[in-house]
């Protein structure tokens, strides 16, 4: 029976390690979706080719960030994906603690979800985990 992976981090030192194990075992393990940042899209063409990834989406997070200065970003889903969350920019905002003005850091997240498979409180629900998360990371 062979395991079936998706691999984040795909042009990373680990992801590309990782490439390496699978592809010595391919009774064992597929590789059928790859995800990468964006930085460095040749050799991310090149693992495409290697490991047949039908699925690879880019995140062009940074150059979203930083180069454009994007606040928000909206994903666009592709079958068999089911959910992407996007992250913007971290921008310092007016904010109201204990009754005086501040600045405070806040991030736009958004979430595209395919609806035969999730619905919208599964969605809030997870935005809202994820929101704990970014607020108190030292949180178990």
């Amino acid at each position: 029976m062979t395991t079936t992976v998706a691999l984040a981090g795909s042009t990373g030192s680990i992801g590309t390690q990782t490439i390496e194990v699978v592809a010595a075992e391919p009774d064992r393990y597929e590789i059928v979706a790859l995800g990468a940042t964006g930085r460095n899209l040749d050799l991310l063409a090149d693992q495409v080719a290697v490991t047949g990834a039908t699925v690879v989406p880019v995140v062009l997070i940074e150059r979203l960030q930083s180069d454009l200065g994007v606040e928000t970003v909206y994903g666009v889903i592709y079958p068999p994906q089911v959910a992407l969350v996007g992250l913007g920019r971290v921008l310092a905002r007016p904010a109201v603690r204990d009754g005086a003005i501040v600045a405070t850091r806040t991030m736009n997240a958004t979430l595209s979800g395919d609806h035969r498979v999730t619905d919208g409180l599964t969605g809030a629900r997870f935005l809202s985990a994820l929101r704990e998360r970014f607020e108190h990371p030292e949180a178990p």
